[in-house]
Formats: structure tokens, sequence, C-alpha cells
């Protein structure tokens, strides 16, 4: 979140002359609000430009699926690292199946913001691509650490991990953009490599001399994907698993918080 601050400062300081902006966040109502809130209050120097820009933020948890504001209300659309998630949960994990999903779910998005951006308007969007490793590698860890929660708690041992996610390539994307008929003109398209903002060459150090480092990256990786999946695991669970009773006193029903099952997944999860 820090990082798209940054981005939507920055571009606002190559606007010369603006004396207001009215910045609207727009997320499902399941992202964290409060997180966010504080992120904008402690970059809020950058954002107005020390005071030269009178800055009016907005939030709107809505899925960006459909329309969330008034027709040709938006001069600049951003969105950053979310289109790879779907909709919904595919019938099927077939490749095929998924792409079909993430073309449909990628055109309801353009069709909503064509009608909200004003005429000349622009927007960038930052959607995570197909690559050579994926998340299959944090998939099966993940899937690992819930398998080794039974033990503890009242976890299936075969549940699977199934996470609505689709990763497209760069043809897939402008082919979904072409299909909207002349309503968009592409005006560049690059493909970046992005690393987590924990990652440093000292992770690969074999010697382990900088194991801080290592610590960091690990810790990084873990929030960023429990966070990330946390609610998918659990509607497809039906609630957060409550803990076994292991020689000790048994927990009374429901005590058991998303925290607690979060902590021990957040574990198992740096562990492997």
């Amino acid at each position: 979140m820090v990082l798209r601050i940054r981005l939507l400062a920055n571009y606002l300081s190559n606007l010369p002359g603006l004396a207001s902006a009215t910045l609207i966040f727009n997320d499902t109502p399941f992202n964290d609000f409060t997180s966010l809130s504080r992120t904008i209050n402690k970059n809020w120097p950058s954002l107005s430009q020390d005071g030269k820009i009178s800055i009016s933020p907005l939030k709107v948890p809505k899925s960006f699926f459909g329309q969330v504001l008034p027709d040709k209300f938006v001069d600049a659309g951003f969105s950053f690292t979310a289109l790879h998630w779907l909709q919904c949960m595919p019938s099927s994990f077939e490749p095929s199946v998924l792409a079909e999903y993430a073309h449909e779910d990628l055109l309801s998005f353009l069709s909503a913001r064509h009608r909200e951006i004003r005429p000349e308007g622009i927007l960038t969007l930052c959607i995570p691509c197909h690559g050579p490793i994926g998340v299959d590698p944090a998939v099966a860890s993940l899937q690992a650490s819930i398998r080794s929660l039974a033990s503890t708690s009242h976890v299936d041992p075969f549940f699977e991990v199934r996470l609505p996610l689709y990763f497209r390539t760069m043809e897939q994307i402008l082919s979904s953009i072409n299909a909207e008929r002349g309503k968009w003109v592409v005006k560049s398209h690059v493909t970046v490599p992005i690393m987590h903002p924990s990652w440093s060459s000292a992770v690969l150090d074999k010697s382990a001399t900088d194991m801080a480092a290592k610590v960091r990256y690990v810790s990084g990786i873990t929030g960023f994907t429990i966070a990330a999946c946390s609610r998918f695991l659990t509607d497809e669970m039906g609630e957060y698993p409550k803990k076994r009773d292991l020689n000790g006193p048994a927990l009374p029903f429901g005590v058991l918080t998303e925290a607690t099952f979060l902590e021990d997944l957040s574990a198992c999860y740096r562990d492997d």
C-alpha cells in the first residue's frame, strides 16, 4: 500500500498548477480500511506536496467489477496488482476455464471504468502477469501448512487450497482490451519484474551470513500471503477451525478467534 501511495504522490507532483484533488480508494468490504487510513495519514505530506494541494480522500467499499462511481466522474484511474484475482471461484481450475473467467472479468472491469472516466481521461493498470515460477510454490507451502495444523486444530487434512487466481499473459490482456471495441487506446505497455519490498540479494546468500535478511524476507512473504489468502481459505472451510483439546483445558466453543487461527497458520507457513 505504501508503494501505491507513493505512485499517486508522484502522479500528483507532475500536474503543475493543481490546487486540489479528490482521491478515491476502492476495494472490497473485506479490505483493511483502518490500515489504509493510517497509511494515507502517514504519507499525507507527499500526497499534498507539503500542503500545496488540498487533498480529499474518500473510500468506496465495493467490488470494482461493477460501476462504483458516477458516469464521467474520474480524470485518472489506477489499478494496482488486484486484477489477477477472479470475481468468482471458478467451476474448474483447468487453464482454459480460468482464462475464460479472467477474460470476462477484465471486460467487466474495463466496461465499468469506461463509464466512470471522463473523455480524454487515463487508466493505468498494473496487472501481475504469467511468469516462469508463478504462485505454485506458495500454494504448495500453504497446503502443507494447513495440513500440519490438523494435529492441533480441527482441520481436514485433505482440505484442498483453492484460490481464484489467474495470471494472464500480455497477449491475453491486450486481447481483452481490444475486445472493448475501440473504447480504449493503449498508449504504452511494458512488462516489469517486481520483487517483494523485503527482497535483497542477501536472501540468496548460501553462506547464511545475513540471516536477518532471510528472516525479514520470509516474514514479509508470510504476512503478504496470509493477508491475501485468508478470506478465501475460511470461505471454503466455513469457519476458523477450533483448536483440539491436547492435554489441557478445553477451549469454550467459539473462543478461537480469527487472529488465533491466522497466527497458527502464519507460524506453520513461515517454518515451511
